[in-house]
């Protein structure tokens, strides 16, 4: 071999070893700062076909909070009303209105929210008129008479799940 391809050599040994430090010093470098995460592209999940949930009655419930926090007169009487179903109806009044028999909300659809349950004017029917409304009692009379009929679908905040956390 001659002293020229022998220098070509070794130049380019040099370039090539110039080359791989660089690379491994900017490796090193990112890997300071990151971190590699390997992830499975598909994950499998297996469920229990079947599963056995404790079943917690209203009347405990109600109990339960008689113990704990008693209920006030307006609570008892939706309680009362709705039966089994306190514990949702409860949560529901509490996100509509915060127990408010007062609040009163006008809709983009000129159609009106109002009372505890922020009963729509479009459920009003010749049973209730807006007078009888003015008494709180009435209005959870006719929030449950709008369950009976539709179960808790009318009520925005259940049908969202927002009620869930108020649930006791």
């Amino acid at each position: 071999m001659t002293t020229q391809k022998l220098k070509q050599i070794a130049f380019l040994t040099f370039l090539i070893l110039a080359a791989l430090f660089t690379i491994s010093y900017a490796v090193n470098k990112f890997f300071e700062t990151h971190t590699l995460v390997y992830k499975a592209p598909v994950a499998i999940h297996f469920n229990k076909p079947i599963s056995i949930i404790k079943r917690v009655l209203a009347i405990n419930v109600i109990q339960e909070q008689k113990d704990n926090s008693p209920l006030n007169e307006l609570q008892q009487y939706i309680c009362n009303k709705f039966g089994k179903d306190c514990r949702t109806a409860l949560a529901i009044a509490k996100a509509e209105s915060n127990y408010n028999c007062n609040e009163i909300n006008v809709n983009s659809n000129n159609s009106v929210d109002f009372g505890i349950f922020q009963e729509n004017s479009v459920h009003l029917n010749k049973q209730f008129t807006f007078s009888d409304l003015a008494n709180c009692n009435t209005q959870i009379d006719a929030a449950y008479k709008l369950y009976q009929q539709q179960g808790f679908s009318p009520w925005s905040t259940y049908t969202s799940g927002a009620y869930k956390k108020y649930l006791y």
